[in-house]
């Protein structure tokens, strides 16, 4: 019976220091190579809206040529989400996914189009400015 007890003492105390260990390892690991942020669904959609021009038809492109455009961090957080085509479906505020010839066809709503718009402006005048400041000097 004693012999009994002492064995589950030492297995308890080898477990309890197995945890405390890997406790520490994760820690470390953390330090080391940092946290992965998980993306929210706003960065998500601002992230894929970058990838649209408003010249001409950007508007709308293929789920395939818009899928290999994408960083692996940005792919991985729309897999958890079901896919590209089903995010984008699932957030019609800014995206309207339409099959086209057999293509899926990811196309941006009129609110994103506008998004899309005064960033590409914002941006065009960013870049005047900055030629006037290097022609004065």
């Amino acid at each position: 019976m004693v012999l009994l007890f002492c064995i589950v003492v030492v297995f308890l105390c080898v477990v309890v220091e197995a945890k405390r260990m890997l406790r520490n390892c994760c820690v470390v690991l953390q330090q080391r190579f940092g946290q992965r942020k998980a993306l929210t669904v706003p960065e998500v959609v601002g992230k894929l809206l970058e990838k649209f021009t408003c010249e001409g038809e950007k508007t709308k492109m293929t789920v395939g040529k818009l899928a290999s455009t994408l960083p692996d961090e940005l792919n991985e957080t729309l897999s958890e989400h079901g896919g590209l085509a089903r995010f984008a479906s699932s957030n019609p505020n800014f995206f309207t996914v339409i099959r086209e010839n057999g293509t899926l066809v990811i196309t941006l709503s009129e609110m994103s189009r506008s998004l899309v718009r005064q960033k590409h402006y914002k941006e065009e005048q960013r870049a005047l400015k900055a030629q006037v400041f290097q022609k004065r000097y």
